[in-house]
């Protein structure tokens, strides 16, 4: 038993150390500062294939200071909600991609193998967080209104229905341009 816990420590240990190095290579080392402490719940999300940088798509400017500011999962899902139906994005669409890429959980970071990272609720990666006009993918509502706002994009490329809803997933988690979507 204490072999085990043993184990689980030093993997647990890794596994922040692996993200807090993806943190400061996404913002910089000025940005760690204002970075919320990670949980080793939030450094080993689910996984989820990096996506490729979108063109610019039209979002709605969130500039908030609270970086610290955690919410249930029941603000969260009202927020994503009330976000969805503004961009005219399917709301039920949005509520399950932020549950299986984070959980709803508004901090997390995963790395993968190749160390690229995904942050946040929708697990936006950087290049994706800035085309999406996203300044900290951290924040919870700026990440919300970025991945909504990308998820507004590829419905409107792929179409409504459930070909389009199918296309829009596959498009979310392999890439925009991905010939696997066509």
């Amino acid at each position: 038993m204490m072999s085990k816990l043993l184990n689980t420590t030093v993997q647990w240990d890794t596994a922040m150390i692996i993200g807090w190095i993806a943190v400061i290579v996404a913002f910089g080392v000025s940005k760690l500062a204002e970075a919320p402490t990670a949980t080793a719940a939030a450094m080993t999300a689910p996984l989820s294939a990096p996506l490729s940088t979108p063109t610019l798509a039209v979002v709605p400017e969130c500039k908030s200071d609270s970086t610290t500011d955690t919410p249930t999962v029941d603000e969260m899902k009202r927020f994503i909600t009330q976000t969805a139906l503004e961009m005219q994005v399917d709301p039920q669409l949005a509520l399950e991609i932020a549950r299986t890429e984070s959980g709803y959980r508004p901090h997390a970071v995963h790395v993968e193998r190749d160390r690229s990272v995904s942050l946040g609720v929708f697990q936006l990666g950087p290049r994706t967080a800035k085309v999406l006009g996203v300044d900290d993918p951290l924040e919870w509502r700026q990440n919300v209104i970025g991945g909504v706002g990308y998820l507004g994009r590829l419905t409107a490329k792929y179409g409504g229905g459930a070909a389009g809803v199918e296309k829009v997933k596959c498009a979310w988690v392999n890439g925009e341009w991905s010939k696997v979507c066509k």
